[in-house]
């Protein structure tokens, strides 16, 4: 399956080079662990949230470095390398336009992981 969505590569005004594409499998589970510290419990938050609810959330919790440390790939990467906190507002703005962009089914991949942490916790409270 061939997909026709478009590796992004960014040049940043803080010298790193990074890029983003489709997530993959890894990073699906990274992103539901980063989910969880934000104190989603019962998933019910998660499915009555709006993507902007999420990202102003991750926001709050300073969570954005953590994010974009699992979208973007820097090749030859060192920790050193990722001052994410001099990006520009107009820089953070396009990756994350991206990430949906590359990942339409975003929405409803949040969506339905509310729905299993909704449906773990009705399981367990039984």
């Amino acid at each position: 399956m061939k997909n026709k969505l478009q590796k992004r590569t960014y040049k940043f005004s803080n010298g790193i080079t990074a890029a983003q594409d489709e997530l993959n499998l890894g990073q699906d589970y990274k992103i539901m662990s980063l989910l969880s510290g934000l104190g989603i419990e019962d998933g019910k938050e998660l499915l009555d949230s709006s993507i902007g609810d999420i990202i102003k959330k991750i926001v709050e919790n300073d969570l954005v470095s953590e994010l974009l440390n699992i979208i973007l790939v820097i090749d030859n990467d060192t920790a050193a390398d990722r001052n994410w906190s001099v990006l520009k507002n107009s820089e953070l703005q396009k990756v994350i336009e991206d990430f949906f962009s590359l990942n339409p089914i975003a929405l409803s991949w949040l969506k339905t992981i509310g729905t299993g942490l909704t449906s773990a916790k009705t399981t367990r409270s039984i």
